[in-house]
Order: C-alpha cells, then structure tokens, then sequence
C-alpha cells in the first residue's frame, strides 16, 4: 500500500510539474505553444459583435513535421478536433476556428503563425 501511495505521489508531482512547463499562446489562453518556440510579440485581439480574431506568432528552432506532431497530439486532448477538409493543421472546437501556418523564417528556423476565429452564437428568437 505504501509504495502505491508513494507511486501515486509521484504520478500527480510528474503531471503537475509538466503542466507548470506549458506555455501558452498570449492571447489564446488555451493552446499551447510547441516546445520551442518563442512568442514574437506581434500578438493581435480584435473583437466585434460577431466574434473574435487572434493571431498570434511564435518562431524557434524547431522542425516543421515537429510542430505539426505536436499540435496533432495536443489540440484534441484541449477538445480541437481536426478538419481534414481545410488542411493538417486547421482546428475546430465549437465555433471556433484555429489554423496554424508553419513556415521557415531562416534556415533551421521555424516561424509558427496562428489564427483563432471565434464566431458568436446567433441570437435566439423568442
């Protein structure tokens, strides 16, 4: 029972210590940015009755197929599913939409540029 209980321990300590070393997105509080990458700080938030637009870019040494894996294994464990309609790395959750465009901004340099489109729910008619 003991060492259970000390296994336990150490699972919750292990989790609780990754989740501490996620960092996020500024401006979207819950997509993660790829180990990595580096936030550029040309975060952008514009909001109207209709919704929301964030964009948000990240660069760092980082492979492009490493981001791309990261994200596919990421996202949905935050509720994103994939839209294989709009390509590998266009996510929807809701109405919410986000694509993430990965492209090389040097050699060995990978700049991440994401886009978070959230939609309004339509007014409800009494």
């Amino acid at each position: 029972m003991r060492i259970a209980c000390a296994a336990l321990a150490w699972m919750i300590a292990l989790a609780a210590n990754a989740a501490a070393q996620t960092t996020f997105v500024s401006v979207m509080e819950d997509v993660p940015l790829a180990p990595g990458l580096t936030e550029t700080g040309t975060a952008l938030s514009f909001a109207s009755a209709e919704g929301q637009i964030l964009q948000a870019a990240a660069v760092g040494a980082v492979k492009r197929a490493d981001i791309e894996v990261y994200y596919a294994q990421a996202l949905p464990a935050l509720g994103w599913s994939t839209d294989p309609e709009a390509g590998a790395l266009v996510f929807k959750r809701g109405r919410e939409l986000l694509a993430i465009d990965i492209t090389a901004s040097a050699p060995g340099v990978s700049e991440a540029k994401f886009r978070l489109v959230a939609r309004q729910a339509p007014p409800k008619l009494d």
